[in-house]
């Protein structure tokens, strides 16, 4: 657990706590606290087919926690045959439970499949040596798997890369090549369009430009799953009563909130409930009898509302609703952890000579070096010399 802070319940939350599914909490990137403190055993498979929609933010939350991991860790290494942990395996960079993985896991199994899109540099120099072993002892158990070479397809990190374009071109699979954000995989990509992938590529969120070269190959019901910041510019240049009508998926009405207000009566207002801009929350607040409380219960941007409207919740949907908790700092704890740079500084910026110098008016004192010594000596001087005082004591 963090030393600093830990996610709580929101009071009104709280005093419903038996009412929230501890089986989706486990899909809740904000809950890992509250789930260990309380005992509630891990539902693994919630967690990991909703990880697909966390940001890289939410995953660092998990990759952070040493606890969590280690339950992870110890979770796929005893189930060979669970297929949702491949998103996680994807983004790990938790190096003591990488270590733990690669001295443990069989590498046949699924997991090990799954740990070939990992770009951690600890995984992936494990990873060629395993190829470089198998090509020198003419071990065909990698070689011949198409599986393995569609994995590594994926994997962004540079070595792969260059193995795949320098060593191995003959193995490369264009239709997972699509997913990699590597710019030289893109530029390979753009010189053999015939082969890409575009419902993959959609979803590319280093592929914006290749997309908007070739803007009728966009398919937009993965598009609107891509992360990149600049898509609402290509959204402005496609027909929003085409997109409204013919695509209800969630994502799509996370943008452009201002066209969703201008043709409101085409939009579908389960979908709206979903979307968390400020300006839809505002207007299914003015337009209540407009809101799908289900879908509504699900939307980080409702909590003010779905507070003043508990009866109307559905606590299923709320549980995974990382809005549900709140951010608390250990103060306390901080200050005790610190209190060595703050006595530091204390020492420092009220020494008698630099108070001098602060509200002595005498003009000779304003020249004097000596007396202004104190105002050069910076934070971080004072934190080295704390550590190598701490250093030498010890």
């Amino acid at each position: 657990m963090n030393r600093y802070y830990h996610y709580e319940l929101l009071p009104w939350v709280k005093e419903h706590a038996d009412k929230l599914n501890k089986g989706y909490l486990s899909a809740n990137p904000h809950a890992i606290d509250y789930i260990i403190d309380n005992g509630i055993k891990i539902d693994w498979y919630f967690f990991c087919s909703r990880i697909w929609y966390y940001s890289l933010e939410e995953l660092s939350i998990y990759q952070n926690h040493e606890e969590w991991n280690r339950r992870y860790v110890k979770h796929i290494l005893s189930n060979g045959s669970y297929s949702f942990s491949n998103c996680y395996l994807k983004f790990i960079n938790n190096q003591t439970c990488i270590k733990i993985l690669l001295e443990k896991l069989n590498t046949s199994s699924t997991q090990f499949f799954q740990l070939l899109t990992n770009k951690d540099d600890l995984v992936v120099k494990y990873i060629i040596k395993k190829i470089k072993n198998a090509d020198c002892f003419g071990n065909t158990k990698y070689f011949n798997n198409e599986k393995f070479w569609n994995s590594l397809c994926e994997n962004e990190n540079d070595l792969i890369v260059d193995l795949l374009l320098n060593e191995y071109p003959d193995k490369i699979n264009y239709k997972y090549l699509s997913s990699n954000t590597n710019p030289r995989v893109i530029d390979l990509l753009r010189n053999n369009k015939d082969k890409i992938s575009y419902h993959i590529l959609s979803c590319n969120i280093s592929a914006i430009d290749l997309l908007l070269e070739n803007p009728e190959q966009i398919v937009f019901c993965h598009f609107f799953f891509n992360q990149n910041i600049n898509i609402k510019k290509v959204i402005k240049n496609i027909n929003i009563l085409t997109l409204l009508s013919t695509n209800s998926t969630v994502a799509a009405y996370q943008f452009i909130a201002e066209e969703l207000l201008k043709h409101i009566d085409f939009v579908n207002l389960s979908m709206l409930s979903f979307n968390q801009s400020p300006l839809i929350v505002e207007y299914l607040k003015n337009n209540p009898e407009k809101i799908n409380w289900r879908a509504f219960s699900i939307n980080p941007s409702a909590i003010g509302i779905l507070s003043e409207n508990i009866n109307k919740i559905d606590w299923n949907n709320l549980s995974p609703n990382k809005s549900i908790f709140q951010l608390k700092y250990d103060y306390p704890l901080i200050r005790t952890v610190n209190d060595h740079i703050f006595r530091s500084l204390t020492k420092v910026f009220y020494h008698p000579k630099r108070l001098n110098t602060i509200f002595h008016t005498d003009e000779s004192s304003e020249n004097d070096e000596s007396e202004i010594l104190f105002d050069k000596c910076s934070v971080m001087d004072i934190i080295k010399y704390e550590k190598l005082t701490k250093l030498k004591n010890e």
